[in-house]
């Protein structure tokens, strides 16, 4: 599975007031470049760096002809495109399972992969982070506290489910679950009522190619410790 259009390096200068943009210097001139994330990157980044990486968008065509894929912080780059970690987890799929449904309606609720002979509803989250330990929910998300309720009324009706964390950081070794959140609650009744959690880490090695590891796999507990 072909997975990144070819990265070229710019200079990033600075995250724009609007959402989903930023600016960046390419070959020294300053353009604006489309951010595909869902959350602010000053809330999850220390933004004091220059080195980026950037693709053709293909994403919001009307944006930018640019779209902001990685960020060079503390040395290393942090892959900062949210709708990646799709992709990510499809590629794990299609090792072991042919057919892969993207964006499946079960029972009004919309997973981003169904493997139906499994009869199994699959949801992806990207953690985007420079720092070594965080506390879940580190974005709050009506929606995701939505997906999760969703999640756990398919589980007592027979559905079989995962949830996958794409970890898109080298630095993260802890992700410790809130539990006095709305959201460790249901994530703690979902396990309990037989969601797996799987968590894997992308990052890009010192060639620019992208390295996957299966951190943890998780079954009957809501604390998870990627540190392994």
């Amino acid at each position: 599975m072909h997975m990144i259009k070819k990265l070229t390096k710019a200079q990033f200068i600075a995250e724009d007031k609007t959402r989903f943009s930023c600016t960046i210097s390419l070959n020294n001139k300053m353009t604006k470049c489309y951010v595909p994330s869902t959350c602010k990157l000053r809330n999850l980044l220390d933004l004091e760096c220059s080195d980026a990486l950037i693709t053709n968008n293909t994403y919001q065509k009307n944006a930018s002809p640019y779209s902001l894929f990685a960020l060079k912080v503390k040395g290393e780059y942090v892959i900062i495109n949210s709708g990646f970690a799709n992709r990510v987890v499809k590629n794990i799929l299609m090792a072991k399972h042919q057919e892969i449904l993207a964006e499946k309606v079960v029972k009004n609720y919309k997973c981003d992969f169904y493997l139906k002979q499994k009869n199994k509803i699959i949801e992806v989250k990207s953690i985007i982070s420079d720092k070594a330990t965080i506390l879940l929910p580190n974005i709050k998300s009506q929606r995701a506290m939505m997906q999760l309720r969703q999640i756990k009324n398919l589980l007592t009706e027979g559905y079989n489910a995962e949830y996958y964390f794409v970890l898109f950081t080298p630095f993260l070794k802890k992700c410790l679950v809130d539990s006095r959140s709305e959201y460790g609650a249901l994530l703690k009744d979902c396990i309990e009522n037989g969601m797996r959690i799987k968590i894997c880490r992308t990052v890009l090695d010192d060639n620019l190619n992208l390295v996957t590891n299966i951190v943890r796999q998780i079954g009957r507990a809501p604390r998870l410790n990627s540190s392994h």
